[in-house]
């Protein structure tokens, strides 16, 4: 007979098992009947796989069939939409939609900032880190962005002027440097040297670590800074994580020491003018008119920002500003290389943008809004449509009344705290929004890496039959965004095009523009009022780093560079060995090196294919972690794979 203490012990398991299960149950019946009173379709799922989102795109609202549908997981209901309408609704009702800072907390690792505030403090601090972003400021960020492609470039190839090709092992490395090193000068006065290329790691008075390796290793342990404790950090038995504990605290210095500066500055009358990031925001904590009203309350901040804040935004600027840029050029050129053709129409309209001016004379002003309506914006939006910096963005109904929105021409009620999704990935690859080449839907063709879509009239739906509003920017700088980042497509009529769409856009024009699907179907610097602070900043990188590059040379993919290739093509066809040519004629031999030539790049494209899908996943932004795609730097004419 078992003792007392085991049954009680037993009996008191069995109890909390039962109650456990039955409140799931109860719960359950309850959220069931929550999403059948929206009309909505649902699914019941146990768990989702933390990158379901990325691995699904589009195809569970397909199956459910509609573009916004509930999920029912561990008892609560999420709301789901793919839907261009339903998502600028959502976006556009900032006060109804609310960001859910809880789980943005995460970011604060110097203070807070404005990614994870809310309401009046959001407000306050968007309004001061703000200022830095203008128009005036651009040309500065152009120049920088041009200096260290052109040292990235060096990288590769060792001599820029004289050198015929070269190979870049790790591209998105590479690109993480380019960018970090554009919004460390250009936006903190902080020059980071190319390994090589001149310039040292200075440690200044009172530091450990030089600002560069500070930095670097903040950004290389992130996810460690934000998940462990300091202390744990600090007396960790691990060398990687006691320099993780001392980067953040050596940064942390350095930042303060420079915000320092700029109050002396201030103090002195001093003004380092252009893109000052940490000017701005000390002068904004200083400045009255950007201090809110004063109340001491829970929803107004009592006075500017603390320094702490300063530092969160800092931090955050350098973050978010440098990861998603880098990315973006990164998975752009990787898709060129890819598709020969769309690479060749590129180059084709930067030659007519750009002619035959020597670097020194582009200029953002003149070059910019030829760029970003050229061939060069198109790979650019048709990156970030395929490859977004974030799969989805998060809202949470606030308050405590509940919130409709019209899905489908019906109206959908969502009760207070029910957590609304914007489907970034699924958006971006609906079929409704995303036309195939013959302006019909295409289920394939959403996945394809197509920029020519972008020049297009018959790419989206036409502005009759959308029920888009957006009205396009008529500021003259050629940026066809509106402020939250969409446009309505021009409204141009088919006929106008013989070519029915399929082939290379016209020579561009200072006039050209590029056709945009309705408001809320592309998102990859979110819209609406918390629309991405430093989208024009990317934007003057990616256009800067993409003219330099492709204007004088190519990128190739590189079949077999690791030696592992199959023997094999995809159909299972044997690729020609050296034994297969010998006994033929010239004529037959370069015939069987030309096939395997062309189906060892075959292999490599799958691969590449493979890792920009599979190899995928998000931690802060989406970036590929399953492996490497190495490029050859060839110049222009010298191509092997054209």
């Amino acid at each position: 007979m078992l003792p007392t203490v085991v049954v009680v012990g037993l009996l008191g398991a069995l109890i909390y098992v039962v109650n456990y299960w039955v409140k799931y149950y109860l719960a359950l019946r309850r959220t069931i009947a929550e999403a059948k009173e929206t009309g909505l379709p649902y699914v019941i799922l146990p768990f989702l796989q933390s990158e379901w989102i990325w691995k699904e795109g589009h195809r569970p609202f397909r199956m459910l069939g509609g573009d916004s549908i509930l999920t029912i997981s561990s008892g609560h209901l999420l709301f789901w939409s793919a839907s261009p309408e339903v998502i600028s609704q959502i976006s556009g009702r900032r006060n109804d939609f609310v960001k859910p800072t809880h789980m943005y907390t995460i970011l604060n690792i110097y203070g807070r900032n404005v990614v994870s505030t809310e309401g009046a403090l959001w407000r306050q601090h968007r309004k001061i880190a703000s200022a830095p972003f203008s128009e005036q400021n651009n040309e500065q960020v152009w120049a920088e962005t041009v200096e260290q492609t052109r040292s990235m470039l060096r990288q590769w190839l060792g001599d820029e002027e004289n050198a015929s090709d070269g190979v870049a092992d790790d591209i998105g490395e590479d690109t993480m440097r380019l960018t970090l090193n554009v919004i460390s000068h250009a936006g903190f006065g902080r020059s980071i040297a190319w390994p090589g290329q001149g310039g040292r790691d200075e440690v200044d008075e009172g530091h450990q670590m030089g600002y560069k390796e500070a930095l670097e290793t903040v950004l290389h342990n992130i996810i460690w800074i934000m998940l462990v404790p300091k202390v744990v950090l600090k007396y960790a038995p691990f060398r990687r994580l006691q320099q993780a504990h001392q980067s953040y605290y050596e940064w942390r210095q350095y930042m303060n020491e420079m915000m320092e500066a700029r109050r002396k500055e201030m103090q002195q009358g001093n003004n380092v003018g252009g893109f000052d990031l940490m000017g701005a925001l000390v002068r904004g904590s200083s400045n009255p008119d950007t201090i809110s009203n004063g109340k001491d309350s829970a929803t107004e901040p009592k006075a500017g920002l603390t320094d702490a804040e300063i530092l969160g935004n800092a931090f955050v600027f350098i973050l978010a500003g440098h990861e998603t840029t880098a990315n973006t050029i990164h998975y752009a050129m990787i898709y060129l290389a890819m598709h020969p053709d769309s690479q060749k129409r590129l180059q084709q309209d930067l030659d007519s943008i750009l002619e035959d001016r020597p670097i020194h004379e582009w200029t953002y002003e003149e070059d910019m809004p030829r760029l970003l309506n050229s061939m060069a914006g198109a790979v650019m939006n048709e990156t970030l449509r395929l490859v977004p910096p974030v799969t989805s963005i998060g809202k949470i109904v606030g308050g405590t009344m509940p919130q409709s929105l019209t899905v489908d021409g019906r109206t959908v009620t969502l009760r207070p705290g029910t957590i609304v999704n914007m489907n970034i990935t699924a958006s971006h690859r609906n079929p409704k929004v995303w036309l195939g080449e013959d302006g019909k839907e295409d289920a394939e063709d959403v996945h394809r890496f197509r920029p020519e879509r972008w020049l297009s009239p018959l790419s989206f739906p036409s502005p009759s039959t959308s029920t888009s509003k957006s009205k396009t920017s008529s500021s003259g700088n050629g940026d066809h965004h509106q402020q939250n980042g969409s446009a309505t497509p021009p409204t141009r009529k088919t006929a106008d095009r013989q070519d029915g769409g399929r082939k290379p856009p016209p020579t561009p024009t200072t006039n050209k523009t590029l056709y945009y699907p309705p408001r809320g179907a592309f998102l990859p610097f979110s819209e609406g009022a918390r629309a991405c602070l430093g989208r024009r900043f990317a934007q003057v990188e990616i256009m800067a780093t993409l003219a330099i590059i492709f204007r004088y040379w190519s990128v190739e993919l590189i079949p077999n560079h690791d030696n592992t290739s199959s023997a094999t093509t995809g159909d299972g066809s044997q690729i020609a060995t050296e034994d297969d040519l010998d006994g033929g004629t010239d004529d037959e031999n370069e015939k069987k090196n030309e096939k395997k030539k062309w189906e060892e790049w075959t292999l490599e494209k799958e691969r590449a294919k493979k890792l920009l899908t599979e190899g995928m996943s998000s931690r802060i932004t989406l970036q590929m972690r399953g492996g490497k795609v190495p490029l050859r730097i060839v110049k222009r004419g010298r191509e092997e794979f054209y």
